[in-house]
C-alpha cells in the first residue's frame, strides 16, 4: 500500500494561515488571556533524523545539512509510531525536516492529507558556531534567551516565531477542525515549543531539554498562553 502524501510543488493553500514574512514583535503576540481551543489539539512532534553534520557532532544550526544513512533508517522507523492518519503536517524549510518527514510516512503507509512548509519551525541560527565541533555554551546552561552568538538567533527571537506558530496553528484549527497535527522539526524550537505547551516556568529547564533523533512526542493542547518563562517579554 503507498502513503498517500501529498507533495506538490505548490502547498495546497490553508485558510487563515498567515504568511511567515517576518518575526512579530512581542506586542504583536500579546495575549489579553490565554486562547481556548473548543476541542483540545493533538500535536505528535518529531526532531528531524540524524544529518551527516549530527554524525561528525558539529554544529548545525541553519546549515541545509542531508540526513546521514543512519538518520534515513531512524526516519522509515519512526514512522512505525505513528498514527495511520493525520489531516495535516507541517514540516520547517531546511531539507533534513521534510526528508525525515517524507521517510517515515511514506515507508508506512501513513496518510497525511494537507502538507505545509514553515520557516517559523527552522532551527535557529548558530552564526559563527555553525559547523564547529559541538562544545559547553554557559549562557545555554544559564538559560539565558537573549544570548545569541555573532551572527546568530538568540532564544527569545525563536520564541517568537514559534509562538507565532502555535497562534496561527490555533486558529487554524479551530476554523478548519483539525484536532491532530504532526510536526517535524528541530532541537531549538521544539524546546520553545514544549515550553510553551507544558507552561513551563524556568528557562533554564526549556533550554536544558534534550530530543534524541527522531524521538517522539505526543503532546495536547487546550489553549495558547504566554507561559512564566516567557512572561517578562510578553508583559513588558
Amino acid at each position: 500500500m503507498e502513503s498517500t502524501l501529498m507533495v506538490a510543488q505548490a502547498f495546497v493553500p490553508l485558510p487563515h494561515v498567515r504568511p511567515a514574512a517576518g518575526v512579530k514583535s512581542w506586542s504583536d503576540l500579546r495575549l489579553a488571556a490565554p486562547l481556548f481551543l473548543r476541542v483540545p489539539l493533538t500535536m505528535h512532534v518529531i526532531r528531524h533524523g540524524e544529518t551527516v553534520t549530527n554524525a561528525q557532532r558539529l554544529v548545525t544550526g541553519s546549515v541545509d545539512a542531508e540526513l546521514s544513512t543512519h538518520g534515513v533508517t531512524q526516519a522509515k522507523e519512526v514512522g512505525t509510531r505513528l498514527d495511520q492518519r493525520y489531516p495535516l503536517a507541517f514540516v520547517s524549510t531546511l531539507r533534513r525536516s521534510r526528508a525525515t518527514l517524507e521517510y517515515a510516512v511514506r515507508s508506512n503507509a501513513v496518510h497525511v492529507a494537507i502538507l505545509k512548509s514553515d520557516p517559523r519551525l527552522n532551527e535557529r541560527s548558530l552564526g559563527v558556531l555553525e559547523m564547529q565541533p559541538e562544545r559547553f555554551i554557559p549562557a545555554y546552561a544559564e538559560g539565558d534567551l537573549e544570548f545569541a552568538p555573532p551572527g546568530g538567533e538568540s532564544y527569545e527571537l525563536v520564541a517568537r516565531r514559534v509562538l507565532g506558530f502555535l497562534l496561527d496553528l490555533a486558529e487554524l484549527a479551530e476554523d478548519a477542525r483539525v484536532n491532530k497535527v504532526l510536526i517535524c522539526g528541530h532541537m531549538g524550537p521544539l524546546r520553545i515549543l514544549c515550553g510553551i505547551a507544558e507552561a513551563a516556568r524556568d528557562s533554564r529547564t526549556v533550554l536544558a531539554r534534550h530530543f534524541r533523533n527522531t524521538e517522539l512526542l505526543k503532546l495536547e493542547v487546550d489553549r495558547v498562553a504566554i507561559p512564566p518563562f516567557l512572561s517578562r517579554y510578553a508583559n513588558g
